[in-house]
């Protein structure tokens, strides 16, 4: 249980979600925009993360796509870790999100709440940085589109009342032979592809050693 009151928004529209974090910031309220919510529960539930007004972007149409426009892939925001990994539109960050947490939490927890995460894993990072991705920002003055690696700096470098929009990658990045390997403290998990199909056994180890 979240041991604290707070007010909730919901607005269906990018202007709308930006128009209710400055009325509520005129009134000098502690905002916070999120796109899944699971953090902030855990979060919240221990102390550990406050505030007055929530601001919910799972509303907004346009951070809820997740398909190919002309020669980019978008996915928006609040698309959940499951959906990206099932849609197999771009297997590296699919496979990267899939080592998140369990089935279950990633039908919850969104790409844009990964990036944006106070945990320091943030596994969907390194496949857009290596993807050269674009992101839309939402702010006072309109949408903006940036280079991801403008806007990730250790963490997501977004300014008050700013929150992301969607994620675009060229079409050319997404279906290059890859690996992928997540290492914890007892174990390192590994997957890779080659020409579309998933490596296996003794493959994995050349891929390792040719730096693939």
């Amino acid at each position: 249980m979240i041991p604290f009151d707070f007010e909730y928004y919901r607005p269906e529209t990018l202007k709308g979600a930006v128009q209710i974090f400055q009325d509520l910031q005129k009134q000098g309220k502690t905002v916070i925009y999120y796109s899944g919510g699971t953090e902030f529960i855990t979060f919240s539930r221990r102390n550990h993360m406050s505030a007055e007004a929530i601001i919910d972007l799972k509303g907004i149409p346009e951070c809820n796509v997740l398909k190919i426009q002309g020669d980019q892939l978008v996915i928006g925001s609040t698309v959940a870790l499951n959906q990206i990994t099932e849609s197999k539109l771009f297997p590296l960050l699919g496979e990267a999100v899939k080592k998140v947490a369990d089935h279950t939490s990633r039908n919850k927890i969104t790409i844009g709440g990964n990036l944006n995460s106070r945990l320091i894993y943030r596994e969907g990072v390194l496949p857009l940085l290596l993807s050269d991705a674009m992101v839309r920002i939402s702010r006072t003055e309109g949408e903006t589109l940036l280079p991801f690696t403008e806007v990730f700096q250790q963490e997501l470098q977004l300014g008050q009342g700013q929150f992301l929009v969607q994620i675009l990658i060229k079409k050319s990045y997404l279906d290059l032979p890859y690996i992928s390997f997540k290492k914890t403290k007892s174990t390192k998990v590994v997957s890779c592809r080659i020409n579309s199909r998933p490596c296996q056994g003794p493959e994995i180890t050349g891929c390792l050693q040719r730096g693939l």
